[in-house]
């Protein structure tokens, strides 16, 4: 789920505008990235900065937001205030992709099943 910055609190009742998305978790992505959609259906302020992005799927400038984004990890899944980037991401299923900046956070174990364990 994502949230506007600063609304989601650790036992408190959960924010009334918030978002259930689909994420991938993206080894490849050094910053969790967000799309459009997301910005707009949050109602997130305009951009104050931007990144340069450049990568095998794309390159440019990118907007910088901030965002609440809980996994279902319990208390460990809150991840407060994170910088997130504003990108195309051009699959209709996929509205987050989950990067290092969070996986890093952690131990993300991959087999070859498809299987994966990530522990926060």
């Amino acid at each position: 789920m994502v949230f506007p910055p600063g609304t989601c609190v650790l036992g408190g009742p959960p924010p009334v505008l918030g978002m259930e998305v689909n994420a991938l978790l993206d080894t490849g992505t050094r910053t969790t990235c967000i799309t459009p959609e997301i910005v707009q259906g949050l109602h997130l302020s305009p951009p104050q900065s931007t990144r340069q992005l450049s990568g095998a799927m794309q390159a440019g400038t990118a907007n910088v937001h901030y965002i609440d984004l809980v996994l279902p990890l319990n208390a460990a899944g809150l991840h407060p205030s994170l910088e997130v980037l504003e990108l195309g991401i051009h699959y209709d299923s996929l509205q987050v992709l989950i990067g290092l900046d969070i996986l890093c956070r952690g131990v993300f174990t991959m087999s070859f099943d498809g299987h994966f364990t990530l522990a926060i």
